[in-house]
């Protein structure tokens, strides 16, 4: 009942934001979104993969010591400049980057450079090495070093892979946004974009790094609008880039990721837009928009406020002659998720009832709305100890 963002299907009839970018290149994207609010209770599973793997001191002194003896052993049987003793080298490096000590993570990647160098000449080793040193300079804030590490990983990137890596141009994206420079940043990301959505179809993990490029774009657009020069200048304008649909994608993404407080910020932005239009595809999504905001406010806590923007989207809803009555019902079953929260049981077991029979007759007994209302119905017997008609409901 949420709009989600269709990654899968999309980016085909969306031209071009007509920013006037430093780089230009044809960024194709779909403007149509699922209608699909239950679809997204999923969020707790899917934003885990952004989560941040925590090491400890010993493991990483255990880790230490392993790849410096590595190291030994792969340069006495294999020679200093080989192949073997570089991967060592970067592994050894990748663990005192870790550890936090920069210089001699450094010091390991650039002798590896060489040995790659040496024996692969223009390789995707010496391209992601390039790439490491570029991130260890950008965050010793060394930041035309880093620039210029990535442009030399990102012309090998080109000669290697026939195009450049995601992560690469994002890097660079990161660090143009650092420099204030908004136009380049945001171009660079959405070159990422553009080829990470090429590669969608390698699986889930593709798809959350888009999410985590979507995320890059919204920071350079907020950042640059709250920038206090480009405020005085007026900058560039978001019109196009507006109606392109990116606040929703990137309102999307942050949702994804379980960072519902700043989904929240691009939601509350589009709902803005959509209040001051007057027809009816503006008051459809302002109504979607509003159960978004509803759903995104349950799961921070916020019922009342979940509440507020439901009941707001049912009232629009239900004063627009053209709004489905299947589209009406889903929001009523957004209410009755709400009011379990609220352990107001009793109250959503009859907007789930109500809801079930409209979803059934308007969209057929086997639509994904009707299983997920019937999975809440069962969810309220359940709290309420009635297990036998949980498990018939949840069987069904």
């Amino acid at each position: 009942f949420d709009e989600e963002v269709d990654l899968d299907e999309g980016f085909e009839n969306i031209e071009e934001t007509k920013l006037e970018l430093q780089i230009s290149t044809p960024f194709e994207e779909s403007a149509d979104i699922v209608n699909n609010a239950l679809a997204k209770e999923h969020r707790s599973n899917s934003s885990s993969l952004f989560s941040q793997h925590s090491g400890n001191d010993k493991s990483t002194d255990s880790n230490l010591n392993t790849c410096t003896e590595n190291v030994r052993e792969q340069k006495g049987r294999f020679g200093s400049d080989s192949i073997e003793a570089a991967d060592a080298l970067v592994a050894l490096a990748c663990q005192y980057w870790e550890k936090g000590d920069r210089v001699t993570a450094t010091e390991l990647y650039t002798e590896a450079h060489s040995a790659y160098e040496n024996k692969l000449g223009d390789s995707k080793e010496v391209a992601m090495v390039l790439k490491s040193l570029g991130d260890l300079n950008k965050e010793d804030e060394k930041f035309d070093a880093a620039k210029h590490l990535y442009m030399e990983a990102l012309d090998m990137e080109q000669d290697v892979y026939g195009h450049y890596l995601p992560q690469t141009l994002n890097a660079v994206g990161i660090l143009c946004l650092e420099q204030d420079d908004f136009r380049a940043a945001m171009e660079y990301h959405r070159r990422a974009l553009q080829i990470q959505k090429k590669q969608s179809s390698r699986g889930e993990q593709s798809k959350y790094e888009m999410y985590e490029t979507l995320v890059r774009i919204g920071n350079v657009y907020y950042s640059e609008r709250n920038n206090l020069t480009n405020i005085r200048s007026k900058g560039v304008d978001y019109k196009d880039f507006i109606a392109s649909g990116f606040l929703g994608w990137i309102a999307n993404a942050h949702d994804m990721r379980g960072e519902y407080s700043k989904s929240k910020q691009f939601y509350e932005e589009l709902l803005q837009i959509y209040t001051t239009k007057d027809t009816k595809e503006a008051k459809r999504e302002n109504a979607l928009t509003l159960n978004r905001l509803g759903s995104l406010s349950r799961e921070l806590g916020l019922y009342d406020e979940a509440m507020d923007y439901h009941q707001r989207a049912l009232h629009l809803q239900q004063s627009t002659s053209s709004a489905a009555k299947a589209m009406t019902a889903e929001t009523c079953v957004l209410v009755g998720m709400t009011k379990i929260k609220m352990c107001e049981y009793k109250k959503a077991l009859d907007l789930f009832e109500d809801a079930l029979l409209v979803l059934k007759s308007s969209l057929g007994k086997r639509h994904s709305s009707v299983a997920t209302t019937l999975s809440q119905i069962g969810a309220v017997h359940f709290e309420m100890g009635d297990f036998t008609k949980a498990m018939t409901t949840l069987t069904e």
